[in-house]
């Protein structure tokens, strides 16, 4: 006779489930450290303790804190993924026979550097020819071209003799490689020409004003460019030779993560970058600013005084309104910002060459300042309400206009 009883799993039934639960006070840890960094960048620590009660938001904020790190290193990384894809390509083809693609990275890094010095004369030059201008991609990527081109056939080309492979029950001869020669020249000029993207972490995220502002971050777009291609290095260097797959792509991660946690150490401000952005994502964090109504027998506008805060006249008695940018909403209490502390975030985020040491213990110091003005408002006594002044429908009509 057959039982009804549903019998309970074996012990070793979800390995997976057990190793992921495994790392869960890591997780909490992490989450915690994240929202304890920002929250210390704002100088208001004591919403730290109130702000770890949802444990659902402590979990959406590590995930998109991860995710938008991985972008970053992705973004960082895109020159080596490259070069990465060509190397897997050369393990099925004899191309290694006539090219030694051990000095592959080393032209990729010569092509990475060109790019950064037509990228430097670019942005020197006062007037810029309208052909330049209107073509400075194909300008650019025909010039990585000529000097891979070169390059290659310079420093990688083995000796041209004839090689004599077995397909199709037929000796088949081939001395040139052409097709071989031309997608390795493409992808190398390609992943010379995508360094652009890991620079553009010091171009939007920095600023330079004075000489020596420019020459900093000229030598910080050099390392990184060349960091951004040490993964390929790495894997083309003789010491992968015969390893397997998987051994390979642990090493890359290895070698990846290292590196991106050295370019963080270079751009510190990257790392408020990250949690800024992994909070705004998931709503923690709203920069645009509104308009708020705040209950009275709580609040009164005298707390806001008129040269700091924005009032927005009403007729209600119990309640007021002023404009304000939501800075951290985690926990109890909404952190009301004025509009000049967001300006001043903003800043802070931005690295100043021209000031190397010490400037990001001063600007943090001056965040916390001005971040003084802030005011935590309960949640339950504070709501968004920016259509108090949309008398006029003016939103609707808007909306009607760009149908």
């Amino acid at each position: 006779m057959e039982s009804n009883f549903i019998t309970a799993p074996e012990k070793n039934s979800f390995p997976l489930v057990k190793a992921v639960l495994s790392f869960t006070p890591i997780y909490f840890f992490t989450s915690c450290y994240v929202i304890w960094f920002y929250l210390n960048e704002l100088g208001r620590l004591s919403l730290f303790t109130t702000s770890l009660q949802n444990k659902y938001y402590l979990f959406a904020s590590l995930i998109s804190f991860i995710l938008l790190s991985i972008s970053f290193s992705i973004i960082t990384f895109i020159p080596s993924m490259l070069l990465c894809q060509l190397y897997f390509s050369f393990q099925t083809s004899s191309f290694n026979k006539v090219l030694n693609v051990k000095r592959i990275p080393l032209i990729a890094i010569a092509s990475s550097l060109s790019t950064l010095i037509f990228l430097s004369v670019i942005s020197w030059l006062d007037y810029i020819p309208i052909l330049i201008k209107d073509y400075t991609f194909i300008i650019l990527f025909t010039s990585l071209c000529i000097i891979s081109f070169t390059l290659t056939h310079l420093i990688s080309t083995k000796k041209n003799k004839p090689h004599y492979f077995y397909s199709k029950n037929n000796w088949v001869k081939r001395q040139y490689f052409c097709k071989e020669r031309v997608a390795t020249i493409f992808m190398v000029a390609f992943s010379g020409a995508t360094v652009v993207f890991p620079l553009s972490l010091i171009f939007k995220f920095g600023s330079a004003y004075t000489t020596r502002g420019v020459l900093y971050a000229l030598v910080l777009s050099a390392l990184i460019s060349i960091l951004s291609l040490m993964p390929a290095v790495f894997l083309y260097s003789s010491s992968m030779a015969g390893t397997s797959i998987f051994k390979k792509l642990r090493a890359m991660l290895i070698t990846s993560t290292t590196i991106f946690i050295f370019v963080l150490f270079l751009m510190p401000n990257l790392v408020s970058l990250i949690c800024f952005g992994a909070f705004k994502n998931i709503g923690i964090i709203d920069e645009t600013q509104h308009i708020y109504v705040i209950a009275k027998p709580y609040y009164s506008p005298s707390m806001f005084p008129s040269p700091v805060w924005t009032h927005i006249e009403g007729d209600d008695a119990e309640r007021f309104y002023l404009k304000g940018t939501s800075l951290f909403s985690l926990g109890e209490s909404v952190l009301l910002c004025p509009e000049f502390v967001v300006e001043t975030k903003n800043k802070f985020l931005k690295k100043n060459f021209d000031k190397i040491f010490g400037d990001n213990d001063l600007s943090l110091q001056h965040l916390k300042t001005v971040a003084r003005s802030c005011v935590p408002v309960k949640k339950e006594h504070i709501a968004q309400w920016d259509t108090i002044q949309d008398t006029g429908n003016k939103l609707n009509s808007y909306s009607f206009q760009m149908k």
